[in-house]
């Protein structure tokens, strides 16, 4: 089980006056964080009267508790080094971006620091 996080990123943008509007939360997606609100969302929600947050999931923006590596892999089956065996990660992280689409994938790889 992940550690808790107590550092969290959260954006808001409140109404001018008190109101007697629900309060939202705005919630990111994979690859993101609370800034994807922040131009449009939240202020045209918060002109309106709604009291409006962005959060930042653990690991992304502002918040803490994550990294995030991405690796890409080249299977190089036409290669003469892959058949004998051989892995060289620079040539085949190169060779990655020019190889067909059949031969590279990309993998998440994520780690959590405790606190």
């Amino acid at each position: 089980m992940l550690p808790v996080e107590t550092q969290l990123e959260i954006l808001e943008h409140l109404p001018a006056g008190p109101t007697r509007k629900p309060p939202l939360l705005f919630v990111h997606g994979g690859y993101c964080d609370a800034w994807c609100w922040e131009p449009y969302f939240l202020p045209w929600f918060a002109a309106r009267g709604y009291p409006s947050y962005a959060l930042s999931l653990r690991g992304h923006g502002g918040s803490g508790g994550g990294s995030t590596l991405f690796a890409v892999w080249n299977l190089a089956t036409a290669d003469e080094d892959a058949r004998k065996g051989i892995y060289s990660p620079w040539r085949d992280l190169r060779g990655a971006f020019g190889a067909p689409g059949t031969n590279t994938f990309a993998i998440k790889l994520s780690y959590w620091f405790a606190p």
